[in-house]
């Protein structure tokens, strides 16, 4: 029966391999979100544009935060991943909905990172795979319920076939990736790094014989031709791949709005980032080198590896793996900046790690490198001893690292914001608060879950504060003044004319703006509760 079981097992492996990533990568995810916390705020934000789409179509304008840059040049930057949420917003509640797909879309994404492996032909695709799903800063980004993690699909499709010249698909691809997610010039860029590491692989690395008389040979049999054409196929590839995101960015529902908008996504936020200047969010600050290497241990030991591998074998290395070399230092490098772009850095690290250990392996003499095994490790008494040692010293030293990350993790995504936040103050202000009034909250981040909650009313600021202070700069400050108790002019004033508002959402913890606003007669509590508390101006007049 166990070598019926083995024969089976190895002539189905092919298929039933992607069976186990997605069902081990599915169990493991979902265990992280078995909670009733999200760890980010904008995985409301997700929920309640699916359902808005669902509902009432693309939505093409955005009144809910119409003093920022995204009251006049909204874009739906995640449309498509918004699409993709519908089905699981609508047939479960919304929240546990979002919870699940984003369970699935991690899955999805290691098993198409296993696939990429089986198609660069890595030595045990499935270990690393493992590996990488132990990573801790990784596997947080992915378990995030937000779309930048699971749109890593798009990009290790694309850097496959990238590798293969599959120029049709490449620009599809392309084209959808504009619509999935804000971040799609890094498929630009990676077919450029792709195209010119090709080109100089081949010019310089690649042995051709150039004699004329073997060009006219060649000619003569037709192959002169295909050769020179294979020569264009790298520009050809950039070249399908700008003009698929540039499809993507013409034929959209957002066009021309939506480049005012990715100027002010890709440009303000992304590459300038006003961290300096104000306050962002946590993922745009830097990390530090060695919280990046601590943290992503598995993948800085399977670096390290692959560059002692790249020092012994130099010539046996790919074009594959030095297009992925150099992409691994520049997420590196992008990482040091904002810590948010780990979720590139570790899976490409991972990534070429695997294809240059399998460059550097193939063409080895086994027969050889098993005898001096066996001959070190396996023939004498402390050889074997050694061999033990070494077991041990991994099996306990992975597990126990595996494990302290594993709790740690837990311990960061059930913890943070309730599915349930401020669902009974959202709901008075629906019905005690006219329709459209604007509410100054006390925080930036709280704008996702009082959108989800409430639609009734609208905000100050969300999603980035850079959208605010760049659509008005005075107003910007004139809010974080308030919100931190140091403002020191006409309190009501500045309500109701520079932020055009009657209400004020103070979150419980902001105590220096409660105290403030508690203190000051010109505004009166009209709702309080243990979450938030609701100040009104004490006038009928509207802002």
């Amino acid at each position: 029966m166990s070598h019926r079981w083995r024969s089976w097992l190895g002539r189905e492996w092919s298929w039933l391999a992607y069976v186990v990533v997605y069902a081990v990568a599915f169990i493991v995810l979902m265990v992280f979100q078995s909670s009733t916390y999200f760890a980010d705020p904008d995985s409301f934000y997700h929920a309640k544009m699916a359902m808005l789409i669902r509902d009432q179509g693309i939505i093409h304008s955005f009144p809910w935060l119409d003093l920022t840059v995204l009251g006049h040049n909204y874009t739906d930057q995640h449309f498509l991943y918004h699409v993709l949420l519908i089905p699981f917003v609508t047939w479960l509640p919304p929240l546990v909905g979002l919870k699940l797909a984003t369970v699935v879309f991690g899955s999805t994404l290691f098993t198409a990172i296993y696939w990429m492996f089986r198609r660069l032909r890595v030595r045990w695709p499935l270990l690393f795979v493992i590996i990488l799903l132990l990573i801790r800063p990784f596997t947080f980004r992915v378990s995030l319920a937000k779309a930048p993690s699971t749109s890593l699909i798009f990009l290790f499709l694309g850097m496959t076939w990238m590798f293969e010249y599959k120029l049709r698909r490449l620009f599809v691809l392309a084209f959808a990736y504009v619509w999935y997610y804000g971040g799609f010039p890094l498929l630009g860029l990676t077919s450029i790094i792709v195209g010119a590491t090709s080109w100089v692989h081949n010019r310089f690395m690649t042995h051709h014989d150039s004699h004329r008389f073997v060009n006219k040979l060649l000619a003569l049999v037709g192959r002169h031709r295909r050769v020179e054409h294979s020569r264009h196929l790298n520009g050809k590839m950039v070249a399908v791949v700008v003009g698929g995101l540039a499809a993507g960015l013409v034929f959209n529902p957002y066009f021309p709005v939506n480049l005012t908008f990715y100027y002010h996504q890709l440009v303000n936020i992304g590459i300038i980032n006003f961290q300096k200047v104000i306050g962002v969010g946590n993922e745009w600050y830097p990390y530090s080198v060695g919280d990046l290497l601590a943290n992503g241990a598995f993948a800085s030991l399977l670096l390290l590896i692959a560059c002692i591998g790249i020092v012994l074998r130099f010539r046996a290395q790919s074009k594959q793996s030095w297009a992925l070399a150099i992409m691994t230092v520049g997420a590196f490098l992008l990482t040091l900046k904002s810590r948010r772009y780990v979720e590139y850095y570790i899976p490409i690290a991972v990534v070429f790690s695997a294809v240059s250990i399998s460059d550097t392996l193939r063409g080895l003499p086994w027969p050889n490198i098993q005898h001096t095994f066996k001959r070190w490790f396996l023939t004498t008494a402390r050889g074997r001893w050694a061999a033990t040692l070494i077991a041990m010293y991994l099996v306990f030293g992975v597990g126990w690292l595996a494990g302290r990350d594993f709790h740690n993790e837990l311990s960061d995504l059930w913890q943070g914001f309730r599915l349930d936040r401020f669902t009974v103050i959202s709901a008075w202000l629906r019905e005690h608060t006219p329709a459209g009034s604007r509410i100054v909250h006390s925080d930036w981040d709280e704008f996702p879950v009082l959108f989800y909650q409430n639609t009734h009313n609208t905000y100050i600021v969300g999603l980035d504060p850079t959208f605010l202070y760049k659509a008005d700069p005075d107003r910007y400050w004139t809010w974080v003044d308030i919100t931190l108790g140091r403002f020191s002019g006409d309190l009501k004033r500045a309500v109701t004319e520079t932020l055009r508002s009657q209400y004020v959402f103070v979150a419980t913890g902001h105590q220096v703006m409660d105290d403030q606003f508690r203190s000051n007669t010109d505004f009166q509590i009209v709702y309080a509760d243990v979450e938030a508390t609701v100040y009104k101006v004490r006038t009928d007049t509207q802002p």
